[in-house]
């Protein structure tokens, strides 16, 4: 039996998440219950406050995330000058088991530039749950054109809630609430009679004054808008055979009955689909019974009943295979220019069988025709699915469409288990009909999910799977490997992490639980993450009691393994589809999900070659017209397909684990600069990564095998690789156009983006490893003649950069926004450039998407890759995103610039000595002949930091030096201000304050470092002001405090300097007392005063303050501050003193000096001095001869009697006489080691 044909794979789905970008952009609505005042203070409809849920179980997150019904509403276009409605397509949910239903706009972008602002959730809670399949919403028509969408909900107790929407209320958060209090009541709630003894089964609106509810029982409910006083609305009930029939069905049609889901059972008669006709005349409706029926509505009675399949039957009859009652879309409307002619599709679910009608006249006989009355429309899915048990879940025929598409689409939501796919099918209705089933067979195509989808991702090399272990070899590498896998951007949303984690904590019973503070941002959830996971293992032992590492790690990757097994089957829930939406004006299909949406878009021709792979091997299948590539139909290009999966199986046949350590051999020889060759780097990747060491000869000859359908490996050469690059681009072209871009449309580009990259990083890592391998281990002679590999390496290399450069943008978080299902670094950074970009005219809408992702993912700004990249780093460093800017460092070029922003890089991180380095080598490029406007365009650098560049080194190097000082490195303050220093031109008057400013600069960075000799050389290079002065004080005083006196003795004072220093010091050690002796990192003021005097030569000056240190001690002997042992400090003053005299002349011996007659705080200066005297040499000995004449009368016990103004104690503490009193020249003792200095 020949294998079953695949279906060619055309269109791509990309998904977004749901959840609100912000919680400013979430309005939760709490809605009054049917009966109560509207408006009342207690049960108006009151806006409440989002709460942050945490799901701790599996119960609770599907209750909160994941809908039990979903569709999306599209609203009709406008013509002329009428707004456009906005949002023109919105999504509504059913959450918390039919309590809340939630609505969303979900545009991706806006023509007119004047919308408000981001389309906002709105979240209504009912006071009773919503009847399954009883949300119908409608455009408001009453006042004109539509203003907005009214919402009808009908709940289990009865109530119909109508909630009336403008288009204010999606872009306006308290716009229900401004509402609410106006005239106009935007919820209305009404309780059809009926419903009291009837229960509803679907709601249908055919318009904003007309509702239609099919009722369990098999009748049928109609709801008229009433005006003016009175109920809202008239109720009007159809009946099959009329009430007589009713009541008798009332009674027996239970036995004729389906049991729905929840148990409730259902006439067989009871419609599950409804739609009026396009003259309003009619209701078309289909039973469960397997029935299409019309009711006349002015009659109310049934005109038409057909078996769907037009088969005879007696229609009171139960029918064998009734339909089940969960089914929602089995017939469709398609009006033509005549509202009496047109032509309905309807789908037999138990037949799996179309059923194209023609309808003339309803009213006449034969008005209703089967119009391929011979054939079986059944969809030929097992050659699609691979799977002989399927059905379709929803499907759409669209209609041919003047100058856009002359031929009809079908499209279906095909459930096979649990794998759905969506197919698409070109019809041509104006064929025969046995050209139409040749027709119906063939050409039928399928839709890739996806690369973001469970599946795909376990197939990815960045899933991190049990091989990569040996690349991983510590536990913070895996850790980080796992969470950067799971928060990934737009990967998963936040809930469905918080829930995974709740669930993980709770299952491994670890005490480590999330609270508000940890799921404030991914961020924080990541960090949490990492210890949750590293806190539940313990580092096992052997037998002997060494720890085993090696198990370790992989218990650490197996709970890695375990949290991402239970996201996983979350995230399987979140993929559920549900229904299949088209937009009736952009023919866009949108994939509905539990707590996903899929936008479905075209294939770009790369897509289609890599998607295909597998129907290209089947021999005939381009020539049969079985795969329609129109875009790759003539023979060269369809072999691309062929070469690529023989790349791709070549590739794979070496293992993953082979593979990850090939990508990383080729990131790092491809990103670093080198010089080096093309054929050295081939060489080198080869070598590094054993390449010939890991493919076998069994891998070679499969690889040859794979390539015969295209003429062997003769055949591979340069242009392939040339066309390849090709694909993987996408130019902007067209017309400029101006879009505004929701939150919706964001996520649709990065997702697309996101695929793109992934896609394009794997073809170009499978063509990689097949040059390399062929151009090391093929002989020359074997290849083409055409094959370059020198070329064909730069090729590939160029786009695997570009590819890999904008991979780090969108895998890369960034805290630079609220974070929602995670940003990305391409989102945050250039999400603006796909406002103004231009597009084709002539593309499809599902063409138009796939071209607009294409060419913003690669085309964002035309900027080359050198200036993007340069730019990313520049805002990455302003945004103070250090760790990401580290990692992006791999992508940065060389240049005078960017070795600039390395430098600014490391001196956030305070990595110094390399910021000094590359400060440094960028200094002769960067301080002349260099315009910082061409390379600085982000806000990097300030208006008054940009004009010391191109400016000489004096001026980049001050720049420098400023950056140093902000960043509080005083040492290399000091080495960018002494080059600045060196680097002007000291004749130019203009430097005469740069000069000084850097001086000054050098000076205090010195200072802070205690480098003294350096500041003292600035110092005295500066002029004689006050900011001299100033600084030399703050020398010597930093001196003194670090017991550098040997330093300050060493230093060649100039004489002003010098004086100025002497004034201070005397200063300094006249506001200490004579206590003060230092401690163990200071030196006594007195000392250092003397030190400094002798080492100028000026012993006179010394010799003055010894003398007022005499004095003072003895002052502070009388005054209580100094004890009776000051002889021995006295006695060595007053040898001090005199020696200081002796080293003068005879005749300039003597000192010019003021008694200090008070120490005492608060008295002024100039009353703590007496008159100015002359002491001289003679006076010195005869006051020390003195002194030590009372020693030796006090030694020998001879107390002097009888002088004025003196106290006698005979005996003191050690039995000898101590001696108190007013003497005019008190002296006191001075420590030996003073004269060491």
């Amino acid at each position: 039996m020949a294998q079953p044909m695949p279906a060619a794979c055309l269109y791509q789905e990309t998904r977004v998440n749901l959840d609100p970008a912000s919680p400013d952009h979430l309005v939760d609505i709490l809605l009054p219950a049917h009966g109560s005042s509207s408006f009342s203070s207690r049960a108006s409809p009151k806006r409440r406050r989002v709460q942050t849920v945490f799901d701790s179980d599996e119960t609770a997150f599907t209750q909160h995330n994941l809908a039990s019904e979903s569709s999306v509403h599209y609203r009709p276009t406008t013509k002329g000058d009428a707004p456009a409605p906005w949002p023109r397509s919105v999504l509504w949910r059913v959450l918390e088991n039919g309590t809340l239903l939630e609505l969303q706009g979900v545009d991706l972008y806006e023509e007119s530039s004047e919308t408000e602002g981001e389309l906002l959730t709105l979240r209504f809670t009912f006071p009773s749950p919503i009847c399954v399949g009883c949300v119908a919403i409608s455009e408001i028509h009453r006042n004109g054109p539509s203003g907005g969408v009214i919402v009808f909900a009908l709940t289990q107790q009865g109530e119909l809630f109508e909630l009336t929407l403008k288009n204010e209320a999606f872009v306006r958060t308290r716009f229900l609430e401004t509402e609410s209090t106006g005239n106009t009541r935007w919820c209305r709630t009404f309780a059809p009679s009926g419903l009291n003894f009837r229960s509803p089964h679907r709601l249908f609106a055919a318009s904003d004054a007309e509702l239609w509810i099919s009722l369990t029982d098999g009748s049928l409910a109609r709801l008229s808008r009433l005006t003016g006083a009175g109920p809202p609305w008239r109720e009007t009930f159809f009946t099959e055979g009329g009430w007589r029939a009713s009541m008798k069905g009332f009674l027996t049609w239970k036995s004729q009955s389906v049991r729905r889901d929840d148990g409730e059972s259902l006439s067989a008669k009871t419609a599950s689909s409804v739609l009026t006709s396009p003259d309003g005349s009619h209701l078309w409706t289909v039973c469960l019974d397997h029935t299409l029926r019309a009711w006349n509505i002015a009659e109310g009675n049934v005109t038409i009943t057909k078996d769907l399949l037009d088969e005879d039957r007696e229609f009171q009859k139960p029918y064998p295979n009734p339909i089940s009652p969960g089914a929602t879309k089995l017939f469709q409307i398609i009006p033509s220019k005549s509202n009496e002619k047109y032509t309905i599709i309807t789908f037999s679910p138990a037949h799996r069988q179309f059923k194209f009608w023609s309808v003339n006249s309803i009213n006449q006989d034969g008005g209703i025709l089967d119009a391929y009355p011979e054939l079986n429309l059944s969809p030929p899915l097992e050659d699609v699915l691979q799977d002989n048990v399927w059905t379709i879940e929803s499907f759409h025929i669209n209609p041919p469409r003047p100058r856009k598409r002359s031929n009809w689409e079908l499209w279906l939501l095909a459930r096979a288990g649990n794998r759905t796919e969506v197919v698409q099918k070109t019809l041509n209705l104006n064929i025969s009909g046995r050209k139409f089933k040749d027709e119906w067979k063939r050409n039928w195509s399928k839709c890739h999910h996806g690369f973001a989808v469970t599946d795909e991702l376990r197939k990815s090399l960045e899933f991190p799977s049990d091989s990569d272990l040996a690349l991983d070899s510590d536990s913070p590498a895996i850790a980080e490997r796992w969470a950067s896998f799971i928060f990934h951007p737009a990967r998963f949303s936040t809930p469905v992490i918080v829930a995974a984690f709740e669930l993980y904590a709770s299952r491994t019973s670890s005490h480590s639980r999330l609270g508000k503070q940890t799921t404030s941002s991914r961020k924080a959830l990541r960090e949490w993450a990492i210890e949750c996971v590293g806190s539940h293992v313990r580092v096992p032992h052997d037998t002997h009691g060494v720890p085993s590492f090696a198990e370790y790690i992989k218990e650490i990757q197996s709970e890695w393994r375990t949290l991402y097994g239970v996201l996983e089957n979350l995230q399987k829930q979140r993929e559920k589809a549900f229904h299949l939406a088209l937009d009736p004006h952009d023919d866009l299909p949108r994939l509905v999900m539990a707590d996903q949406l899929s936008v479905i878009r075209a294939c770009c021709e790369l897509e289609i070659v890599k998607l295909n792979e597998e129907a290209y091997l089947h021999s005939g299948a381009m020539a049969n017209g079985v795969i329609p590539l129109e875009r790759l139909s003539d023979s060269e290009q369809s072999q691309f397909g062929l070469i690529l999966n023989a790349a791709r199986t070549f590739r794979q046949s070496v293992g993953r684990n082979f593979i990850t350590r090939f990508k990383s051999v080729l990131v790092i020889e491809i990103l670093q600069p080198t010089t080096d060759s093309a054929e050295d780097q081939i060489d080198a990747i080869y070598r590094r990564s054993q390449l010939g060491d890991v493919v076998t000869d069994e891998d070679y000859d499969r690889f040859i095998e794979c390539l015969k359908p295209v003429g062997g490996i003769e055949e591979i050469n340069d242009d392939v690789f040339e066309v390849f690059k090709q694909l993987l681009s996408e130019d902007p072209t067209g017309v400029q156009q101006k879009r505004h871009i929701t939150t919706h449309g964001a996520r649709f580009l990065v997702s697309g983006a996101q695929d793109t990259l992934a896609m394009g990083q794997e073809i170009l890592l499978d063509l990689l490893f097949l040059l390399i391998f062929i151009t090391m281990e093929v002989e020359p002679d074997d290849l083409s003649r055409r094959l370059h590999p020198r070329k064909s390496f730069n090729t590939l290399a160029s786009k695997a950069k570009e590819y890999w450069f904008l991979g780090w943008l969108t895998n890369t978080p960034t805290t630079l926004t609220y974070e929602g299902s995670g940003i990305c670094a391409l989102q945050t950074l250039f999400i603006h450039e796909a406002q103004n970009m231009r597009s084709p005219q002539e593309l499809t809408q599902m063409s138009f998407l796939t071209y607009w992702s294409r060419a913003w993912t690669f085309g964002v700004d035309a900027l080359l890759y050198n200036e993007l990249s340069v730019h990313v780093m520049t805002v990455l460093l302003t945004s103070g995103e250090s760790k990401l800017a580290l990692d992006f460092l791999k992508f940065m070029p060389w240049s005078p610039w960017t070795m600039y922003l390395r430098g600014r890089l490391y001196l956030f991180t305070r990595d110094f000595e390399q910021a000094v380095s590359y400060f440094k080598q960028a200094a002769a490029d960067l301080a002349a002949n260099f315009h910082v406007t061409q390379y600085d365009k982000g806000p990097l650098l300030r208006p008054d930091e940009r004009r010391y560049f191109n400016e000489g080194k004096a001026a980049y190097y001050h720049h420098v030096m400023a950056l140093f000082e902000e960043a509080k490195a005083t040492t290399f303050v000091a080495d960018f201000a002494e080059l600045a220093l060196v680097s002007l031109d000291e004749e130019n008057p203009k430097d005469v304050d740069l000069r000084k400013h850097l001086l000054s600069r050098l000076s205090s960075a010195c200072l802070g470092t205690s480098q003294f000799m350096r500041a003292f050389d600035a110092i005295e290079k500066l002029p004689n002001d006050a900011l001299r002065k100033s600084l030399l004080r703050t020398l010597l005083e930093r001196i003194n405090s670090t017991s550098q006196t040997s330093t300050l003795l060493s230093l060649d004072f100039p004489p002003d300097l010098a004086e100025q220093a002497d004034e201070y010091l005397s200063v300094f050690c006249r506001s200490r007392t004579a206590t003060q002796r230092g401690d163990h990192t200071t030196i006594a003021p007195h000392k250092l005063l003397y030190a400094w005097r002798i080492r100028q030569n000026n012993y006179r000056g010394a010799a003055v303050g010894l003398w007022e240190r005499i004095q003072r001690i003895r002052l502070e002997q009388r005054e209580g501050l100094r004890g009776a042992d000051i002889d021995e400090e006295v006695g060595e003053s007053y040898l001090a003193l005199i020696n200081c005299l002796c080293l003068v002349d005879e005749s300039m011996a003597w000192m010019l000096v003021h008694p200090i007659t008070s120490l005492q705080e608060g008295v002024p200066p100039s009353e703590k001095l007496g008159k100015r005297m002359v002491v001289t040499l003679q006076d010195v000995r005869r006051e020390w001869q003195e002194e030590l004449d009372r020693m030796a009368d006090l030694a020998a016990g001879r107390v002097p009697l009888g002088l004025e103004g003196m106290d006698l104690d005979t005996r003191g503490a050690n039995g000898m006489g101590a001696y108190r009193g007013n003497m005019p020249n008190q002296v006191g003792a001075m420590e030996v080691d003073v004269f060491s200095g």
